[in-house]
This record gives structure tokens, sequence and C-alpha cells, in this order.
């Protein structure tokens, strides 16, 4: 790809510009306007007003952007204000599939085709039930949504460009992601298998990792937080553990036991239902649209397909 090629054009700025407002528009529509309505947002909204903490493995960005955002956000209440927060970071995802498609689909000569998909994709996504669910509510899934979509593109970015700087984009965002959520950790092995078909000397360099450790330990400190919030005794702390209890709280608390503890014939057995929530999703037509473009897709660029449908089987795990 030559330099003049690696530039997004003008118009595919706008466009997910565009996108971005018209899913915002959509989610501001349909925005809770207070506390609730699930169990898991009634405890996110609770613990961000009192500084208080949630269960393990705890959230500890959310909790800081959530203070944040009763702050600064507009509306009636904090519990709309950090419903809004899931709706701007509802419509931030939208703008990078965009941005994502039009890398996917551009082809020289036929920008404006590659628009066009780019509208229909992202559009799409921003109507399926699930993802305006939750960009409808406050919970963690919105924000965890814009990790998974900027980390993709940032790195297929750097797979078509081979600029380091987007590399450095998608490791910083990716590092700073288990602060949110450390569902996260299913993105690995994409991640090294994007790394491999790109530059596999990218993590051998010493400068490198010294940058990738530092990394890993800012983005570990995050989760100091939550032991230091249990000792200040708030109002909400739900597991409150404290600096000794944390390697525990982190790796789920009172929740390991439910950790890969589906029998193996449910796990079969729910292949069908999770197919046919996909159906519910993007409607068997998007569904069998999708199908078709992940086929042309390994047509055309193998490595990038093997990328994606390895992104995809993650996120797939974490649903099943």
């Amino acid at each position: 790809m030559s330099d003049r090629e690696s530039q997004l054009p003008r118009a595919a700025l706008l466009g997910a510009g565009a996108a971005t407002l018209a899913a915002l528009a959509l989610f501001l529509r349909t925005l809770h306007p207070g506390v609730g309505p699930s169990l898991d947002s009634m405890e996110l909204q609770i613990a961000v007003l009192v500084d208080g903490v949630i269960h393990p493995p705890g959230s500890p960005q959310y909790l800081l952007l959530g203070k944040l955002a009763m702050a600064v956000l507009p509306g009636p209440n904090p519990a709309y204000r950090l419903n809004l927060l899931s709706a701007l970071a509802g419509a931030l995802t939208i703008g990078f599939v965009f941005l994502l498609t039009y890398r996917l689909a551009a082809r020289q000569g036929r920008s404006w085709a590659a628009l066009a998909v780019s509208g229909f994709a992202s559009m799409s996504l921003a109507i399926a039930p699930r993802i305006w669910y939750q960009a409808s509510i406050a919970e963690l899934y919105a924000l965890n949504a814009v990790y998974v979509a900027s980390v993709i593109y940032f790195l297929l970015t750097w797979h078509q460009t081979k600029k380091s700087a987007a590399f450095w984009a998608a490791m910083v965002l990716y590092a700073l992601s288990f602060g949110n959520h450390t569902s996260m950790i299913l993105l690995l092995p994409m991640i090294f298998l994007a790394i491999l078909f790109t530059d596999p000397s990218v993590l051998v360099r010493p400068r490198n990792v010294l940058i990738v450790a530092a990394l890993v330990i800012v983005s570990a400190l995050q989760y100091v937080i939550i032991p230091l919030r249990a000792a200040a005794h708030p109002p909400f702390c739900n597991f409150c553990p404290s600096m000794a209890d944390l390697p525990g709280y982190l790796t789920g608390g009172g929740f390991k036991h439910a950790f890969f503890a589906l029998p193996k014939r449910e796990i079969f057995a729910r292949l069908p239902e999770s197919i046919g929530q996909a159906n519910v999703q993007f409607m068997p037509w998007g569904y069998a649209l999708g199908v078709i473009g992940l086929w042309e897709l390994f047509r055309k660029n193998a490595r990038v397909a093997w990328l994606w449908s390895l992104g995809l089987a993650a996120e797939y795990v974490f649903v099943i």
C-alpha cells in the first residue's frame, strides 16, 4: 500500500463522524432516564456516585470515567449522566466500525462504494438490539466495545501501512482496556497473530519490550484503586477486598466456581442458540452478508481474514 493509499480520505473521516452522530442521536432517543433498569446498572450507578466498589473483578477505569461523566455530562440526574456515557461509547464504537470497514473495503478508484458499504455496516451494527440496549444503560459493555473496535482498527491499520504509530496506538488502547473489562484477554491470540503476519521482530527489540512491560504495569496499577477505595469504607462496597485479597478478587472472587463450569454437552447445545441470537442481532440477511463478506475476504486477503476470524472466535467464546 502506497503512502497516499494508507491515508484515510476526508470523505471517510466525515462519514465516520456522520455515523457516530447518527448512532448517538438514535441512542439518545432511547436512553434510560434514571436508575436501573438492571441490577448491574444500579450497582454501577451507586458505586460511581459514592466512590464505592463493584463485584469482582472490578472495573476501576469505568468507576473513574463514570465519576467524570457524572460531573461534566449534561442531564437531569447522576444516573442519567452515567447512562449517557454508554451512549457516547456506543456511538464512538460505530465510528470505529465505519473506519474499520472502510479499510477492509477500500480499493483504488472505488472509494464511494467503500463509503456506502461502511455506512451500511456501521449503522446495521448501531440498530442491532444488543448493541442498542447496551448503549442505552449504565454498563461496562459499551466502553468495552469501543476498545474492541479501536484495537482491531489500529491493528489493521498497522498491518496495511506498517506505520509504528498505529501499532503503539493498538497496544496502548489494549493495555488500558483491562481497566474496564478483563475479557479483553481473549483478543490476545489475535494480537499475536497480527504481529506474526506484520512484523514479528517488533516484540524482540529491547526498547519495545521495555515499552510493552511499562504498559502492562500501568494497566495493572489501575486496580490498586479497588483496595484503596475499600479501605476508605465507602457506603457501597461489593465484596470489598483488602490489598491482601486483591489477587483473589481480580481472578473472580466468589464467581470462580462458575468459570468454565458449563458441561461440554451444554456448550454444544448453546451453539444453535447463539447462532439464533446472532440472527436476532443482525437478522438472517445481515448474518448471511457477514458470512459472504468473510468468504470474500479470505479470497482477497487471507491473512486479514484469519485475523478477523480469530477476533470473532474470541468474542464468540465469551458469549458462549
